[in-house]
Parts: structure tokens; C-alpha cells; sequence
């Protein structure tokens, strides 16, 4: 058996660039490795059969994307082995902190393992119509981000601080996000260079004020209580603080950790699911 786990991730910066003739959209996106975790079990069954089963949240099988993906593997290496899977989520389900395409990406690493196999940029992106964010959760870090999600580009700088993750108990599907972004304002969108010129400098103040996240405007309209969620963290004197993906999580960044900790002791009445990460590289 063998044990993994399955990171989660934020998105410093999201821009949608534009929609594209299959449907998707193009991003222009820098995210980031945080130390919230699914765990993950992978064994070798006697048989054909794929076995899968999850404490916390339940997914039908076939829906669930690690079911997906250990076909997928199965046809492309040609292998008939059959697996049992065991997952454990501490990611919330529809929060945009990436924790499907992060299972993904922990049974790629368990099935390397297992077989001594590699995964190259053709692998990924064929795999991508499973998650565009598997091959960054595979790689994971600090990486600027375009394509639907598979472009990546890892930036070799880190940043400094610790994470204080809201989730507000609002499952936000990301299709409906797409659907209703006003993409005639994204003609005159905003662009990640600037935060990864600060990044470059080590301009952690820069970088801060350079957040953003085309998404929530909607997201904050169709649902106030996320934004109440970013506006608490601010209150508490976060450096900084932006929603992830479409939502519904909230990150916020605090330079010490007595002040993160004292940020969570506060606001523990309010919300329910907070959590305190650190940046993984």
C-alpha cells in the first residue's frame, strides 16, 4: 500500500483571457501550493476492479475524478491491474481550492511509484480533459499559469507569511462561474507580469497589493457571504486577502503567526471551517 497525499492550492492571481472555440477559457493565473492536504491510499487488487472509498464527503464512483484517472492510466500503459483506493478529504468539495484536480495528481505520484513509470507534458495533456489543474497539483509549488490550466511555468522564488483558509459552506460550481463572467470586461483585462516582477524582488508588499482575482465581483453578488468572509479577514489586520478560484474559500496572508492564530481565535463564532496553512514548495 502505498500512502500520498493531495495539496491544495490558491490562486494568487486569476484573469480570464478569453473563451475558447472547445468551450473552455484561457487564464492567465499564478498559483500557489498550500499545506492543506486530502490523504490518500493506493493497493494493487487481485482483480480488475476499481475500489474506491472516501471519509467525509461522498462522490459517485464514476464521477469521481481518481476513478477517472486510474482508467485512464489503465488504458494508457495498458496495464489491467484493478486498485483499491482509499481518500480521506480535508479539501472542501466546490471551495476553488483545486482538491478534486489534487487527488489526481496524489494518485499519479502513488502509481509512479508503484510502477516506475513517467509522466511527460504529452501524458498531461491529454489527461488534461480530466482536470486542467492536474499537471501543476503534480508539480506543485509557485507557478504562473495560462492555457485552460496546463501551461505552467514554475516560479523559483517563495513567499513568506502564514495562510488563514475560510470556507463559508458554499459549493460553487465552476461552470456557472464561466458561464456568467462579463468577458467583454476582460478586453481590457489585468495581467499576472506585474505580480511576478514583485515576486522577482522579493517585494512581498507589492506583491500583496497585487492580488486579484477576476471572479469575484460575481461571485460576491450572487453570494455576500463570501465577501463578508474576505471583509472579516481584513478586519483582523491580514496583510492581505482574495478568494480562490470561483470561489467559495477565502484566503487570507498574516506575517506572524501568533497573529493568524489570534485572526482564527476570533472569528472561530462566525465560521465554521477555517483552517491555518503555510505555503508548500
Amino acid at each position: 500500500m502505498i500512502k500520498t497525499k493531495g495539496y491544495a492550492k490558491i490562486n494568487l492571481f486569476l484573469e480570464i483571457v478569453n473563451k475558447r472555440k472547445d468551450g473552455y477559457h484561457n487564464i492567465d493565473s499564478i498559483f500557489q501550493t498550500i499545506s492543506i492536504a486530502d490523504q490518500l491510499k493506493l493497493e494493487r487488487r487481485k482483480d480488475k476492479n476499481i475500489v474506491i472509498k472516501m471519509e467525509n464527503f461522498k462522490i459517485p464512483l464514476k464521477k469521481n475524478i481518481v476513478y477517472k484517472v486510474l482508467e485512464f492510466f489503465k488504458e494508457y500503459f495498458d496495464i489491467s491491474d484493478g486498485f483499491n483506493v482509499f481518500i480521506k478529504k480535508n479539501i472542501p468539495i466546490g471551495s476553488g481550492l483545486g482538491g478534486s484536480s489534487a487527488d489526481a495528481a496524489a494518485i499519479l505520484k502513488a502509481l509512479k511509484k508503484l510502477y516506475s513509470v513517467e509522466f511527460d507534458y504529452k501524458f498531461f495533456n491529454k489527461i488534461s480533459f480530466l482536470g486542467a489543474d492536474i499537471m501543476f497539483q503534480y508539480y506543485q509549488g509557485l507557478a504562473k499559469v495560462g492555457g485552460i490550466g496546463n501551461r505552467i511555468k514554475l516560479i523559483p522564488h517563495k513567499l513568506k507569511g502564514y495562510i488563514l483558509i475560510g470556507y463559508p459552506g458554499l459549493i460553487i460550481e465552476s461552470n456557472w462561474a464561466y458561464k456568467n463572467i462579463n468577458l467583454v470586461l476582460t478586453e481590457n483585462r489585468f495581467h499576472s507580469n506585474i505580480l511576478v516582477r514583485y515576486l522577482k524582488q522579493e517585494d512581498f508588499e507589492g506583491v500583496f497589493q497585487s492580488l486579484y482575482n477576476r471572479f469575484e465581483d460575481i461571485v460576491f453578488d450572487a453570494y455576500p457571504r463570501v465577501e463578508k468572509l474576505k471583509n472579516d479577514f481584513l478586519k483582523e489586520g491580514a496583510l492581505t486577502a482574495l478568494m480562490s478560484g470561483s470561489g467559495s474559500s477565502v484566503f487570507a496572508i498574516f506575517e506572524d503567526y501568533d497573529d493568524v492564530k489570534r485572526a482564527m481565535r476570533n472569528l472561530q463564532k462566525q465560521w465554521d471551517w477555517l483552517k491555518i496553512a503555510e505555503f508548500v514548495y
